[in-house]
């Protein structure tokens, strides 16, 4: 940060010079400044003036991929030369920048000199760790805490701290220090309580950089219990489970178990909070019994009415467990509650992992993830895999890491798009009065990648897993050649934290590439020529709101996720599973939250222009909505002996009144009725609309086939660096001649790079109080180490 841009004139070291016309070449400015700009630093720009008698106002203005920050405007006096200080917003983005500078005269606002720099603007993504000793505090207590500032490669920053202050509940400042010098990065500082504190939430704010961070503690009267209560819960929780087994616990605080008793409540508590749930609460089981250290129970799922529907899974319940654990001696009682999962109506869920492009003439492999409620994998499930629209029909098996990979060949310009549907082999429901399992389904729409000439590329790698720092890796580059294209040039980029990190023309590589030979892993479908299935739900993509048949419940929030998600949420990390099905309210026992309203009018279906597979339906609002409508529910089948709950539903947010339905079976009759939804429930269905499709014309595809190009690769092999982690994107581009760019990218996880490695070990697992404990602390030369303790039997 101590370089700046310099050039030389008159013998003179300087950033930038400017001349003003008309007067002696003598005369003029220089501004120096900082090569690399760093955001929310606080950097300094200088102007030194040459033989000038005029007032100067300069202005500073930085412009970064559309978004700009100006300096409010510096005055220099006559003949007078100085600094000042700008600190950067948070509001720049990192990267090649562009600085403009101009001058005016302070009295006349003449334009006197004008200037754009190209600058670097960097981040270093700083992060301040502010810790205390203890969680909360009581009187008198000294509050002892740290603080240390990181960069983004995890090295302290060891400029001063602007600010540090202790704030009480009110937000009094109660002590301040400015500043802050650290010790290789590290600050520790201490705050005694005075004898009467305000009781409450207290809080540290440091300025850091410009950057403001807070850490709060609290400072009560409390006594610290003798002994602590634990709960083991059960990890899932079906429609299907019979009993539920539990576990309570009570230990002292040095390990000793409790010898008391225990009384224990088993709830399943809603979760949603609207009228109609309150009012529809279960009853709980409870136990009471001895206990030395650890008791286990079982409850019958019977007894909280898991499977009646008069308590409905919209209200997503999930399990909640209160115990009370009294000592045997003394009489004092602990108190805990804990939480735990909620019900599904599937044995399993699954989860399609791949791509959501296909390009034509490469093999598209994919991976369908199964996994139970607890997060295990669902090894050897069964799983039956659909693709209408390629007339695809298999059976996937889940391997022990719950997962089954397939392959689909043969995928032509034909084919605009297709849609993965996976389903478990389960039975479906049998009683309006219980729930019972519903096979579990998923479903994923992936569209073709288009190209004019047919020219595509595709990255990948052997290993998917986690890289680490100092591997050499190799990327497959799979390419497509016609014979009226040729490849002028590729480039290969790493990204990483938002940087480019490499830049490389690999042109030469590709230029030694060789024949390809697709690798099919898993089972290997490929698509029945000239396909067409009965329309079904699954043909549908995601952004047509489509409804499918199954579980009622929405309950994608708090059940258990895979192994490694770090949270309870149903399905993998990031995703959100279980969908509500209003299309099936008839089976749900809800009458008095379902008020009925006026039918929606003059259901209308009208072939689309240009596609006579595709139909538009109109209509026109109930005249007297029971409410505000919030959408519509379109159903239709070809077969009107199936229930209701067996058409195919298309959902319409808002207040559209109409709705186009794709990809129609040709020469086929259709049924079609509308539904009004309000936000007090569903109204009664429209008259039944007939249409029928023409018959079919022997093309199935405005798309045609083209021949296939030839598929060549080559291999790239990389060096994963430290600068790469957590995350690169490898982006490899080709330019053909004519003038088109292919292009591809493929993600690669890295795991933390760390230059000094630190290990810290006790010698003892166990020891008494007033025992002497021996800590060891291993780490590099150069690191920075600290370490705290509390001891929580006092």
């Amino acid at each position: 940060m101590n370089q700046v841009y310099k050039a030389v004139l008159f013998g003179l070291n300087y950033a930038l010079l400017f001349g003003i016309t008309g007067v002696s070449c003598d005369t003029g400015y220089m501004l120096t400044f900082p090569q690399t700009l760093q955001i929310g630093a606080k950097e300094k720009f200088c102007l030194e003036l040459y033989n000038v008698s005029k007032t100067v106002d300069l202005f500073l203005n930085i412009s970064c991929y559309g978004r700009s920050v100006q300096h409010h405007p510096k005055t220099f006096r006559s003949g007078n030369s100085g600094c000042f200080i700008w600190s950067l917003p948070h509001s720049l983005t990192a990267g090649t920048c562009s600085i403009d500078i101009r001058g005016e005269d302070g009295n006349e606002g003449d334009n006197m000199f004008t200037q754009s720099k190209e600058i670097q603007i960097v981040d270093t993504h700083q992060i301040t760790f502010i810790q205390t000793d203890k969680p909360v505090y009581k009187p008198r207590d000294t509050v002892k805490f740290r603080l240390l500032t990181v960069t983004q490669d995890l090295k302290p920053l060891k400029a001063d701290i602007d600010s540090v202050t202790i704030h009480d509940p009110h937000d009094f400042y109660m002590r301040q220090w400015l500043a802050v010098q650290p010790q290789a990065g590290l600050v520790s500082l201490d705050y005694r309580l005075y004898d009467e504190p305000v009781l409450g939430d207290w809080k540290i704010v440091a300025v850091v950089n410009g950057r403001k961070i807070e850490q709060s503690f609290s400072v009560q009267q409390y006594v610290l219990p003798k002994f602590q209560v634990y709960m083991e819960l059960p990890k899932s929780l079906t429609v299907a489970t019979k009993s539920l087994q539990f576990e309570v616990c009570a230990r002292y605080t040095f390990g000793k178990p409790v010898t008391g008793s225990v009384s224990a409540s088993v709830c399943l508590e809603n979760t949603e909070t609207s009228w109609f749930c309150e009012n529809r609460l279960r009853p709980c089981a409870y136990i009471q019994s001895k206990m030395n250290g650890c008791h286990n129970f079982t409850v019958e799922t019977k007894d909280l009415k898991v499977t009646e529907r008069q308590f409905s899974l919209l209200c997503k319940p999930r399990l909640m467990v209160h115990a009370n654990v009294t000592e045997k001696d003394t009489g004092l009682t602990v108190e805990e509650k804990q939480q735990g999962v909620g019900v599904w109506e599937e044995r399993v869920k699954l989860k399609f992992i791949s791509d959501k492009y296909f390009k034509p003439f490469f093999p598209y492999t994919g991976k369908l993830y199964a996994w139970k409620p607890d997060g295990s994998p669902a090894a050897g499930e069964k799983v039956t895999l659909t693709i209408g629209k390629l007339g695809i029909l298999a059976t996937l098996y889940i391997d022990k890491t719950g997962h089954a990979e397939f392959s689909i060949q043969n995928l032509t310009h034909s084919t605009p798009y297709f849609i993965l549907h996976a389903k478990t082999d389960d039975s479906d429901y049998t009683d309006k009065k219980y729930y019972t399992i519903f096979p579990a389904t998923t479903k994923k729409h992936v569209k073709q990648w288009y190209s004019p000439t047919s020219s595509y590329v595709r990255l990948s790698t052997e290993h998917q897993g986690q890289r680490t720092c100092g591997e050499t890796i190799t990327i497959d580059v799979v390419h497509s050649i016609t014979s009226d294209i040729t490849i002028q040039s590729v480039t290969a980029q790493i990204m990483s934290k938002g940087n480019i990190i490499e830049h490389t023309d690999v042109t030469e590589e590709m230029s030694r590439s060789s024949p390809y030979l697709p690798f099919l892993k898993g089972q290997v479908l490929t698509p029945r020529l000239n396909a067409r299935s009965p329309r079904r739900n699954d043909d549908r993509g995601d952004e047509d709101h489509s409804l499918q048949p199954g579980p009622l419940s929405d309950l994608g929030n708090f059940e258990a996720g895979p192994p490694g998600s770090g949270s309870q949420a149903a399905g993998p990390p990031g995703s959100s599973t279980g969908t509500k099905h209003p299309a099936r309210q008839e089976n749900l026992d809800l009458d008095e939250a379902m008020a009925p309203g006026p039918i929606p009018q003059d259901l209308t279906a009208i072939a689309v222009e240009g596609d006579p597979l595709s139909v538009t339906l109109t209509w026109q609002p109930p005249q007297e909505p029971d409410g505000e409508i919030t959408g519509y529910l379109v159903f239709y089948t070809t077969d009107l002996t199936k229930d209701d709950f067996d058409w195919v539903v298309e959902g319409v947010i808002g207040d559209r009144l109409s709705v186009e339905i794709n990809d129609l079976t040709a020469d086929t009759v259709y049924y079609f009725r509308v539904q009004a939804r309000t936000r007090s429930g569903y109204g009664p269905k429209s008259p039944t609309t007939i249409y029928i499709t023409p018959k079919s014309s022997g093309k199935d595809s405005i798309y045609s086939d083209m021949t296939p190009p030839n598929l060549r690769h080559f291999s790239l092999r990389q060096y994963i660096s430290r600068d790469m982690a957590p995350k690169m994107r490898l982006l490899v581009y080709m330019i053909t001649n004519t003038r088109e760019m292919v292009a591809d990218t493929l993600d690669i996880d890295v795991g933390h790079c760390y230059n000094n490695q630190v290990n810290m070990t006790f010698k003892q697992r166990t020891v008494r109080p007033g025992d002497t404990v021996d800590l060891t602390l291993k780490a590099s030369p150069g690191s920075l180490c600290s370490a705290g303790m509390v001891d929580k039997s006092e």
